[in-house]
């Protein structure tokens, strides 16, 4: 739009400096400052409309942004929270020769239980340190 004005601008402004001192060229003249004024007053108006667009879709990114960052902290969370659990279980799914808990008749729920308070421990940090 811009360019078109312009465009206007600069082909109206050569007009009116073509005109000669004839009646018609005289009669020419007014309209053809009419016609400067009004580009140009089109042109601050474009101008106007080009800066609201701007800041609209400023304003719809700034809010496509923080959705995004809900989501991301979402994901993390949820990460941070499995992290201990998938620790536990990563040690006892090795196979060593020698541990322990494997003789005993309550080794495999006390993994589990340890699994499951190491995931309960981590969120009850989050939620007191207002994370969630």
């Amino acid at each position: 739009m811009r360019l078109s004005l312009l465009t206007l601008e600069r082909a109206v402004s050569y007009f009116g400096q073509s005109l000669d001192d004839s009646a018609e060229g005289k009669a020419l003249r007014p309209i053809v400052k009419g016609l400067m004024r009004d580009l140009q007053a089109l042109e601050v108006h474009g101008d106007f409309l080009t800066s609201r667009v701007a800041m609209a879709s400023d304003v719809t990114l700034g809010m496509v942004n923080l959705a995004q960052n809900k989501t991301v902290k979402i994901v993390s969370v949820v990460a941070a929270i499995f992290l201990p659990p998938t620790l536990i279980a990563s040690a006892y799914g090795m196979n060593f020769a020698y541990m322990p808990e494997l003789a005993w008749g309550w080794g495999y729920p006390m993994a589990v239980g340890l699994m499951v308070a190491s995931a309960v421990l981590t969120y009850l940090f989050f939620k007191w340190k207002r994370w969630l």
